[in-house]
């Protein structure tokens, strides 16, 4: 239920509600490498950040050390610098959530049990 309310509000906040208009808000993939080329990504960097902590405590999976291995900070920044150049046009927070998929092996969609 948890995963399915954090969606919607995904949702909410790319689309305004009742209406079919786009609403600019979400961080997209061609800010992050604008702002990492030019060395100004710190709190984009924080966001990314914190995007990962919330996944992680509202869905109750580790991602950070979700397949065994500790991923760092550097790590998660280059994997959203090589998801964002294969995928300019995604935003961030869905890129994000393809991270956690990839670290929990699935489970952070529900595909495996919890521990």
């Amino acid at each position: 239920m948890k995963k399915i309310f954090f969606v919607f509000l995904i949702l909410l906040s790319a689309k305004s509600f009742g209406q079919n208009i786009n609403v600019e808000g979400l961080l997209d993939c061609g800010k992050w490498l604008d702002a990492r080329k030019q060395g100004s990504a710190s709190a984009l960097e924080h966001y990314a950040i914190g995007t990962v902590n919330g996944l992680s405590l509202g869905s109750g999976y580790e991602i950070w050390m979700g397949d065994g291995n500790r991923t760092t900070r550097s790590q998660l920044f280059y994997w959203l610098d090589a998801h964002c150049t294969k995928n300019p046009l995604d935003n961030v927070v869905s890129a994000l959530m393809q991270f956690a998929d990839q670290k929990t092996i699935g489970a952070w969609r529900g595909e495996k049990k919890k521990k």
